[in-house]
């Protein structure tokens, strides 16, 4: 990174997520933990800001990294996150197979849920790589900032950035409609202005892309609903728009990298049917059931900690530390 040769060798450590700059030390999050470096701070947040402002993404030296810097007590601080180091795939994340066939959706709403750090940005990198690979389309992202580049395969491709805020979000989207566009990656629905441009898009016969912050699937159901509790027929709309949500959770592996545990729905006509009702409560209960008769469009997190633990890619004590209900994990195995 030119005139910041400091981050040279944290940005080359391929264990290295995120950097966090403190004015009295750097920080590095290896595999989900913290861990405090022997890298003076010196004034780099003010350096970095002075070249690049406070929120940014760049390429570097084969990487893609993304930045915001903070006014603070005691002064500013900067957080870095590295993006992934090439355009992720299915199987290199640990996706099922199965998530191939949304490549083939024409339109609809697929939402990718978790927390900051959980991999969302990557789970939707793979889907649109998949459909770049595959098919010849128009591909718009529109994020805030651009994260991972996706250079033009079988599909076209654009890349736009946006400014913070809901109202940049909603201008590109609605520029978006008049672009003859198939589909479309909404880089964060993070207020209702947003999720409710999305769903119009959505049921304009375009694919949306998007991701949520939500822990599980129930959770995002709830938080679309409450979102858009203004919009009319909203609990309808988005029963009848949206075709899966999947939730994630990055853990640490046995093997000293970290394992994907997965819980999800494709909608049927009973999930659309739960949201129509507002009888979210009962969407576990009804993803449980159908996975139990290994039905591959369903995974709850008990099961997907469960196959890892069987397949020895986590331990015990990940499980009890990561998953929703480690004791139905443990009861599922025996």
């Amino acid at each position: 990174m030119n005139g910041f040769p400091e981050l040279e060798p944290l940005l080359a450590d391929p264990l290295v997520t995120d950097i966090h700059i403190k004015p009295y030390a750097i920080y590095v999050r290896k595999n989900g933990g913290l861990e405090i470096t022997s890298v003076p701070p010196g004034d780099l947040p003010e350096r970095l800001k002075s070249r690049y402002g406070t929120d940014w993404a760049l390429s570097t030296g084969g990487l893609r990294i993304r930045g915001r810097v903070e006014a603070a007590e005691g002064g500013s601080f900067l957080a870095i996150r590295i993006l992934p180091r090439k355009i992720p795939t299915f199987q290199g994340l640990g996706l099922p197979g199965l998530f191939e066939r949304i490549a083939g959706f024409s339109e609809g709403l697929v939402v990718i849920c978790g927390t900051t750090g959980n991999g969302k940005t990557s789970t939707a990198g793979a889907i649109l790589q998949q459909v770049n690979e595959s098919r010849c389309t128009h591909i718009v992202t529109v994020e805030d900032p651009v994260e991972i580049l996706h250079p033009p395969l079988k599909s076209a491709v654009s890349q736009i950035p946006v400014s913070p805020g809901p109202k940049g979000y909603v201008e590109a989207i609605k520029g978006i409609k008049r672009d003859d566009t198939n589909i479309v990656l909404i880089g964060e629905t993070r207020d209702p202005e947003a999720l409710a441009a999305a769903l119009e898009l959505s049921e304009s016969g375009v694919l949306v892309l998007t991701t949520l912050h939500a822990a599980n699937v129930s959770q995002a159901v709830r938080r679309m609903t409450s979102m858009l509790k203004s919009e009319p027929a909203a609990a309808d709309r988005i029963a009848d728009t949206t075709r899966l949500i999947v939730a994630q959770k990055l853990v640490p592996g046995i093997s000293g990298d970290r394992a994907l545990a997965l819980e999800y729905v494709f909608f049927d006509l009973a999930t659309a049917q739960l949201i129509r009702d507002e009888k979210i409560h009962q969407i576990y209960g009804h993803i449980k059931a159908r996975e139990q008769e290994r039905k591959p469009e369903y995974a709850t997190f008990t099961g997907s900690f469960g196959k890892l633990l069987a397949d020895k890619k986590i331990s015990r004590d990940t499980v009890e530390a990561k998953a929703p209900n480690p004791k139905e994990v443990f009861e599922g195995l025996r």
